[in-house]
């Protein structure tokens, strides 16, 4: 490939009046084929991709809150649960403050809640969303959540008189 800086007197078009074909200056730049390649890892100057990030990523712990506090609105919920009973699709869990009823998605979450619900073990739910079914509150835990057992043992008994998945609400207009 070359730099195209001058006009050339093609065969069946001699040039316009007052034309001229002037030398090719010295900083033309030429394709010479492949052997220019061959210098260029000695002529770049290769950095890391990471040089942008200065500081590496630190995660923060999460905060655990508690079943009473949870709404039709709530997002990004962590909880410490002892699990109850386990049906179908469901799991009923819950705290000190309450009981609530889960989702589960996937034959591994029904598989994992109906053996720990067996048990009566102690969970940990991170990063589920509050759904609404018909009414009622649910929570569900999907790809982005994540329902483990919990390192901890919950102290006192599961509140189950405070089912917060048995209020129905009702969407207001406004």
């Amino acid at each position: 490939y070359v730099q195209a800086c001058k006009v050339l007197e093609k065969e069946d078009k001699p040039l316009p009046d007052g034309a001229e074909i002037r030398e090719d200056p010295a900083n033309l730049r030429r394709w010479d084929g492949h052997e220019g390649c061959k210098d260029f890892d000695s002529l770049a100057k290769w950095l890391p991709g990471n040089t942008i990030i200065e500081d590496p990523i630190t995660l923060r712990k999460p905060k655990f809150g508690k079943v009473e506090d949870l709404d039709p609105g709530s997002r990004r919920v962590n909880l410490l649960l002892k699990a109850v009973s386990s049906s179908e699709a469901e799991l009923q869990a819950g705290d000190s403050t309450g009981l609530v009823t889960l989702r589960l998605q996937g034959d591994d979450q029904i598989h994992f809640a109906s053996a720990a619900a067996a048990k009566k073990q102690c969970l940990r739910v991170q990063n589920a969303k509050v759904s609404m079914v018909k009414g009622f509150l649910r929570l569900d835990v999907d790809k982005w959540g994540k329902l483990a057992l919990a390192d901890a043992i919950l102290e006192g008994e599961v509140n189950v008189k405070n089912d917060v998945s048995a209020i129905e609400y009702e969407l207001a207009e406004k």
